[in-house]
């Protein structure tokens, strides 16, 4: 019996041991050497096998005193061994890392000898300032030799054999390689923050900001960043510009001791690149304004203005060379940015395209004045015709070296240069010359049309203003200097800088408001460092209240669990800070909770609707997982219900600005507020800093800042808004609240207008208001004889005025065209000879400015020739009130004679008509009896027609 238990017990232990012998693991044995450069081996060195597949450490093993290792792990990992070789206490690095690509899924045995060099150190400080654009958060460090090659392909790191299983009978060679990248996304430091998380790996021997160069070798450390250029066309390089900042260079390349520690400060290397790129800004602007120049376009006012923008950048570089505080030197700079690519760019850009629409409307004045003149100078229609071709050509050769829209026009679109200008011309002559010549209109015997009557009446003006010669020439003269002096000396111009203007007040209190929205629609965020950083420099963390959005435009996948119950249905999270209590009173929304509790990374704030679905209460812990779909593994965090929110109170709470605070998402293409149902309050610091930051970045791709307010006194908000709008320029907008009072600053373009400040431009027009004067009072009493005449044949008072009003109006034509001219070409002449002195005034480019000088300088002088236009009118007319006495009966009687009432009488005109004439007679009639209603001999009152009736006879 005991021989058969025995036995079966035997048994039963070979079945297992087979079975164990058939499923065990194959394993690979990575063993080998670590020795320094001069041969001796190194007693303290961490060997390291990470499994890039599972991304897990599956081997760790110590150099023994010989400097030799061993290391088993399971067959058919991706492995990559790395080597940390250590200081005697542990605590730090005696050489340079190196690694050894072993990832290969049959990997059966390697022997690896490490050969390592002693370590220097660089440490990588600060933060990249960057001006006009926005910097991630991350960098890469790589360590190149003297001549630029990378510090792997320089410096032998050793050698190593293999074998794999599926290669069978072969020997493959390789070699380690000295590690030679560093940085926030480097591998060897995900590798060394992994053995950290899984406590493999001593803590304090790395960092991220650390980089580790071999001693006593010659040796570039480059630092390779990118940061988002948000700069337009012609500043703009490449939206995603890479900046590269060395120690050391082929000349003279960084060689350290051992052990020895360097710096490498990414502050003062950045801002010495922005001194060069804002530089290089202004350069381009300037370039942009000699250019515009030579085509006509005067700039004086711009040349001044980027003047500042020149001063600015000299000021920073000597602050950089004498180390003044980085703030200020990079506030500098980015005022000098806003001057030079966006107040004086903003302009120029504007001039241009006002310049480019305007030229083939000129074209069309060019025409019309052309005819005017040929009209004035002479009668016969061939020699009209013939000043018209000359008068369109010489205008149109000033305008073109005069308005630089012309020159530009003909660069740009030739052909709409082309077809403006011979529509203009074809048009004007087919209309005035062609059309009238083939086109007899109908003549009604004994009556004259309006049109005609006004033709006679300027054609009699224009030849009573060539007849005085001199006379009409000072006229013209001091009216053309009008408009000459409003064209070129009145500043009606667009000008871009910072404005402000009061807009309703929504919240009680002292706050600033920081927005960021691209052309006043589109909500973009703000910049970590570059605007959250600053502000936090001036006012302190414990002052702002920053609010955290998820970007609209990427779609997330948001659920929250809580045991089996899975939400999906939340769109947006909005991350806040504790201070935000203090702007809006958050707090107000809370069924249940502190909304201190927002200062917490794992704190949470649900919608009550939501409470209910999952059933929590505050203090309860549930899960939220939050990706995009496609680009990220969905990743599970433990949160805690620090509060439940009532919905409709969160409806309720508006910003400083009125709008809503809640994050934003898009619907049908535009952007709107999410339901409060679907948002979840979390810390926005946790959000920014830990949720989707994508490898290698410090910061959330996602989740971004939005909206940033400062709490503090009135005046530092008023400065302090002042200064960021300065510093920022178009798109940002600061809401400056102070008690009931709101006010909002932006950096745009506004109408500049001189007659806003000050009425001076009146005396001007009043001065030739009196030399016209002056003018047609003269004309009155030398022409006292024609005005007899004109009474003598018909003509009533209101066509003897009319007949002044139409000569100075005539004057008005001429001057206002001539004027115009000449305003133009005073600014082509000023770019040419006082380019630089800025003279305070600002070229009228715009299209309709040619209108308004010819209607300013009509109006002008029909205000001047009114009183001496009525004077003639009323020279031969009797005007004079006879009284006479009578007795009281005389009176009485007269009245009952007057007014006594008589029944109407109808008379018969002693003619026949013929039937198809009726028409034009009876018109005839009415016309004639109308023009008598003004009549001061002979009147008609109560004019009226009657439809035609027939009589019985």
């Amino acid at each position: 019996m005991r021989k058969l238990i025995l036995s079966s017990l035997l048994l039963l232990f070979l079945v297992l041991a087979s079975t164990y012998m058939a499923n065990a693991q194959p394993t690979v044995t990575i063993k080998g050497f670590v020795k320094t450069y001069d041969g001796k081996p190194h007693n303290n060195t961490l060997v390291v096998v990470f499994d890039a597949r599972e991304f897990t450490i599956k081997g760790l093993v110590k150099t023994d005193p010989e400097g030799l290792f061993s290391v088993t792990v399971p067959q058919g990992g991706r492995y990559l061994v790395y080597i940390f070789p250590l200081t005697e206490d542990g605590k730090g690095l005696s050489h340079v890392p190196e690694m050894i690509d072993l990832s290969f899924e049959d990997l059966k045995e390697a022997v690896v000898n490490f050969t390592i060099y002693p370590a220097a150190f660089v440490h990588v400080s600060g933060m990249v300032m960057y001006v006009g654009g926005e910097w991630r958060g991350y960098y890469v460090v790589e360590v190149l030799g003297a001549e630029g090659k990378p510090l792997r392909k320089v410096l032998d790191a050793g050698k190593a054999i293999y074998k794999r299983e599926f290669e069978v009978g072969k020997v493959f060679e390789t070699k380690p390689l000295i590690i030679d990248v560093y940085g926030r996304g480097s591998p060897f430091i995900v590798v060394y923050r992994r053995g950290l998380r899984e406590k493999k790996l001593p803590e304090g021997i790395l960092t991220v900001d650390t980089v580790i160069v071999p001693a006593y070798q010659d040796v570039i450390v480059k630092v390779e960043t990118s940061v988002i250029d948000r700069r337009r066309p012609p500043f703009l390089q490449e939206p995603i510009r890479k900046l590269v900042f060395t120690l050391g260079d082929p000349l003279k390349p960084l060689n350290l001791k051992s052990g020895e520690v360097t710096v490498l400060d990414l502050l003062w290397e950045s801002l010495k690149r922005v001194i060069e790129d804002v530089r290089r800004d202004v350069a381009i602007t300037e370039m942009l304004i000699e250019e515009l120049e030579s085509i006509g376009f005067y700039l004086a006012p711009e040349r001044t203005e980027l003047s500042k923008a020149v001063a600015l950048v000299e000021e920073a570089r000597v602050d950089f060379e004498n180390r003044q505080p980085a703030e200020q030197i990079l506030e500098k700079l980015e005022k000098a940015y806003v001057i030079a690519t966006q107040s004086v760019a903003g302009r120029l850009f504007f001039l241009k395209t006002v310049a480019l629409e305007g030229a083939p409307m000129l074209s069309y004045f060019i025409g019309a004045f052309a005819v005017t003149m040929a009209f004035y100078f002479f009668e016969d229609p061939r020699k009209k015709f013939l000043s018209f071709v000359a008068f369109f050509a010489l205008f149109l050769l000033i305008f073109v070296y005069a308005y630089p829209g012309f020159p530009l026009l003909w660069s740009n679109r030739r052909d709409l240069f082309l077809i403006s200008v011979g529509s203009a011309f074809l048009g004007i002559a087919f209309l005035i010359f062609y059309l009238p010549s083939k086109v007899k209109e109908a003549e009604l015997p004994g009556a004259l049309r309006k049109g005609s009557i006004a033709a006679i009446t300027f054609s009699i003006a224009k030849r009573f203003s060539r007849l005085k010669k001199t006379r009409t020439l000072i006229t013209v003269f001091s009216l053309a200097a009008l408009i000459w002096a409003f064209t070129v000396l009145a500043s009606i111009s667009s000008v871009y800088g910072i404005w402000s203007e009061d807009v309703p007040s929504n919240i009680r209190g002292n706050f600033l408001l920081i927005k960021h929205v691209v052309s006043g629609t589109t909500p973009s965020p703000l910049g970590f460092f570059s605007d959250y950083k600053w502000l936090e420099g001036k006012v302190g963390k414990e002052n702002m209240a920053v609010r955290v959005f998820n970007d609209p435009q990427q779609i997330l996948v948001i659920t929250v669990t809580k045991g089996k119950v899975k939400y999906t249905g939340i769109k947006a999270i909005l991350g806040l800070s504790p201070v935000e209590d203090k702007v809006t009173g958050i707090s107000r929304i809370l069924i249940e909770g502190n909304v201190d509790k927002l200062s917490q990374p794992n704190a949470i704030y649900i919608p009550s609707t939501l409470a209910r679905k999952l059933e929590v209460r505050v203090g309860d812990s549930i899960e939220i997982t939050v990706y995009r779909r496609g680009l990220e593994v969905p990743k599970v965090e433990t949160c805690i219900v620090a509060g439940i929110f009532d919905e409709a109170r969160l409806d309720l709470i508006v910003d400083i600005d009125g709008d809503s605070i809640k994050p934003l998402v898009k619907v049908k293409g535009k952007f709107a507020p999410a339901n409060s149902t679907d948002i979840l309050i979390m810390n926005w610091e946790y959000l920014v800093k830990e949720v989707l930051v994508e490898k290698g970045a410090e910061l959330s791709a996602v989740f971004q800042i939005y909206e940033i307010v400062v709490l503090g006194e009135p005046k530092v908000l008023k400065e302090l808004a002042n200064s960021y709008i300065e510093r920022k320029g178009e798109d940002y907008y600061a809401y400056v609240n102070i008690g009931d009072r709101c006010i909002k600053l932006f950096f745009g373009q506004k109408v500049e207008n001189i007659l806003t400040s000050n009425i001076d431009f009146v005396v001007p027009i009043l001065i030739v208001v009196f030399n016209v004067l002056v003018s047609m009072y003269s004309i009155v009493n030398e022409r006292r004889r024609e005005i007899f005449i004109f009474n003598a044949i018909g003509f009533n008072p209101m066509h003897i005025a009319i007949l002044f009003l139409a000569e100075s109006i005539v004057y008005g034509l001429i001057s206002g065209g001539l004027g115009y001219i000449a305003g133009l070409v005073t600014f082509r002449l000023m770019t040419v000879t006082a380019r630089t002195q800025n003279l305070l005034v600002r070229e009228k480019l715009e299209w309709y400015w040619s209108i308004v000088a010819i209607l300013i300088s009509v109006l002008v002088a029909m205000i001047a020739s009114f009183k001496p236009a009525l004077n003639a009118a009323m020279m031969y007319t009797p005007s004079k009130v006879r009284r006479i006495k009578m007795q009281e009966k005389e009176r009485e009687e007269r009245e009952e004679r007057i007014l006594t009432t008589y029944a109407g009488k109808t008379y018969s005109l002693p003619v026949k008509v013929k039937e198809d004439e009726a028409v034009i007679f009876f018109s005839y009639l009415y016309t004639r009896l109308k023009d008598l209603e003004t009549g001061y001999r002979e009147r008609v009152e109560n004019l009226e027609e009657f439809e035609e009736e027939e009589m019985p006879d």
